[in-house]
């Protein structure tokens, strides 16, 4: 394992330790997922969601994620959220074990000229006053890395991790209800930031479930936490090679600046991926895509 691999580690680590000490129903899910299960549980991905404009936005996100040594899989559309997105793997994905790939990452954020002028300035504003990612200093210590210097490793791992967050002003109730209105999904970006928004777990590499539907009765008889039903619990099906199901994010109260207001917060998701082969061994011999009418309503489940 080169040094960059091993920084993606670290940053995947910190990320995840972070998400389930800020959302205590994760951890509660993966201990559960862990006692019914002699395999390890296995991250299939993480979704982040940035604001578009000047100093922030998908294209900030994929400098970050390409240097860091992940390549491009596939990008789609939400159409009726006004969202694209894209999804990545690490280039030393293709031909490990499937329990021992490391998760995929899904980063997404919005097309600006399908907002309307008073939303598209709320936008502007928030984006302008963020700090802009210095992406040559990042790919030097991207470079430094590779190269084995641990020091440049250490604070690679500590500027991604501080981009990885909300680092913008507080919103004001009146732009946050305008924006609502409008798109819940981008209100929601407003308010948490560039923070994961979910984590997957891959419930078809576990040998405890012989299908998502019998994950998902295990899930309501021994856990306590809503599942996301539209347009119902399980989205997709054999014939896409992909289904998927979400808990539904938890309220939390949020600050703004002249006031409170109380959103779902991230969620948990759970995938199952079909072979593409017979006695399927590698990652790439799952399907490693993902399907955009699924997508649309799993992510619904930051509003819901």
């Amino acid at each position: 394992m080169n040094l960059l691999e091993i920084v993606r580690s670290r940053i995947n680590t910190f990320l995840w330790e972070k998400f389930k000490n800020k959302h205590e129903d994760a951890e509660r899910i993966y201990n559960a997922l862990s006692l019914v299960s002699n395999k390890k549980i296995t991250f299939d991905h993480y979704a982040l969601i940035d604001i578009p404009g000047s100093n922030t936005g998908m294209d900030y996100l994929f400098q970050v994620y390409s240097c860091l040594g992940y390549l491009p899989q596939g990008r789609e559309r939400l159409i009726e959220k006004q969202n694209r997105f894209m999804w990545l793997a690490e280039n030393t994905a293709l031909g490990k074990l499937a329990f021992d790939a490391p998760p995929q990452v899904v980063i997404s954020d919005f097309v600006l000229s399908e907002f309307p002028d008073e939303i598209r300035k709320i936008v502007l504003k928030y984006s302008e006053l963020t700090p802009k990612l210095n992406i040559e200093l990042f790919q030097k210590l991207c470079g430094k890395t590779f190269l084995g210097d641990e020091t440049a490793a250490q604070e690679l791992v500590k500027i991604t991790c501080d981009y990885l967050n909300k680092d913008w002003p507080l919103l004001t109730l009146k732009e946050y209800n305008t924006v609502n209105e409008f798109n819940e999904l981008l209100s929601w970006a407003l308010v948490f930031g560039r923070v994961p928004n979910h984590y997957t777990f891959n419930i078809s590499l576990l040998n405890t479930f012989d299908s998502l539907q019998n994950f998902v009765q295990w899930f309501q008889n021994n856990l306590s936490f809503e599942l996301n039903t539209l347009p119902t619990i399980i989205k997709g099906s054999k014939n896409e090679m992909l289904e998927q199901c979400s808990t539904k994010g938890k309220l939390q109260k949020i600050q703004l600046i002249d006031g409170e207001v109380i959103v779902p917060s991230a969620f948990i998701e759970f995938t199952w991926r079909y072979p593409l082969v017979q006695n399927p061994e590698k990652w790439e011999e799952y399907f490693t895509g993902f399907v955009t009418g699924n997508a649309n309503h799993v992510i619904e489940s930051v509003y819901l």
